[in-house]
């Protein structure tokens, strides 16, 4: 008795497991031209579950880069004097996140997190070293990162045969230069 319970339990169970095969939907698929294009959503969970023989085929079709200024935490609003020189610290790396949202040529917006940093005349903060510009203005840290963008299309294959298309754009941090700001 037991053992048939097991084999019609196996059975059943390896049934279930062929019919849930990932199968494409109409709600996250668009069929145009032999290319099935689905959401960047389902493809990232895809991602999650891939399987042995799976690649990417990964077409830069845009790029462009966009700059935005922020001000690193720990400094007074009003700026800082230096009235026997010296100057401040500024780790570009520290400090909360918060999100930015860049418009892109090939229509839409794209948001990504940049770290604001931390800044301070204690050796302490680390980073970069900023030496005072004068000793009798106040002045304030700010730090222009900028963020390369780009449109990506994405064909994933499975031992060389086409499943699906999705595309994405990831921003990445290029490069970083923090700078004294004067204040009034």
């Amino acid at each position: 008795m037991k053992k048939k319970m097991i084999t019609k339990i196996t059975s059943c169970c390896l049934i279930l497991a062929m019919c849930i095969s990932p199968v494409i939907t109409a709600k996250a698929a668009n069929v145009s031209h032999n290319e099935v294009i689905v959401s960047e959503e389902y493809a990232l969970n895809q991602k999650q579950q891939m399987r042995y023989g799976e690649i990417e085929k990964i077409t830069v079709l845009h790029s462009e880069y966009h700059t935005t200024t922020v001000t690193p935490n720990g400094q007074p609003p009003e700026g800082v004097s230096f009235p026997t020189g010296g100057g401040m610290y500024v780790n570009t790396s520290k400090g909360p996140s918060l999100s930015v949202g860049f418009s892109v040529s090939w229509g839409g917006v794209v948001s990504t997190s940049v770290s604001v940093g931390l800044a301070g005349t204690a050796a302490s903060v680390g980073g970069y070293f900023l030496p005072a510009p004068d000793t009798i203005n106040r002045y304030i840290a700010k730090i222009d990162k900028t963020y390369k963008v780009e449109r990506h299309k994405v064909d994933v294959y499975r031992y060389n045969e086409y499943l699906y298309t999705y595309y994405s754009t990831p921003s990445t941090l290029a490069y970083e230069s923090p700078y004294m700001q004067k204040v009034g």
